[in-house]
């Protein structure tokens, strides 16, 4: 034996284990990833809309807390 094997039998097996996993869990990242960014556009796409009638109904308010016959501030 020259010592040119790096690592003991488990620390290698230890070494392969971690990388299949790592490998394996990159595509359940890009799923949750995916997942994530499909629900921020369903959330957009609810907000957007909603914003919009708020402010029109904002607008169609009339202004209220108003002292009558006083100065405008």
């Amino acid at each position: 034996m020259t010592g040119d094997a790096t690592g003991t039998a488990p620390a290698r097996t230890a070494g392969r284990m971690r990388m299949v996993l790592e490998i394996a869990a990159a595509p359940l990242f890009a799923v949750a990833l995916f997942a994530t960014g499909i629900l921020a556009a369903v959330a957009h796409l609810v907000a957007l809309p909603g914003l919009y009638l708020w402010e029109k109904y904002q607008e169609a308010k009339p202004l209220q807390n108003r002292r009558p016959g006083g100065p405008l501030p």
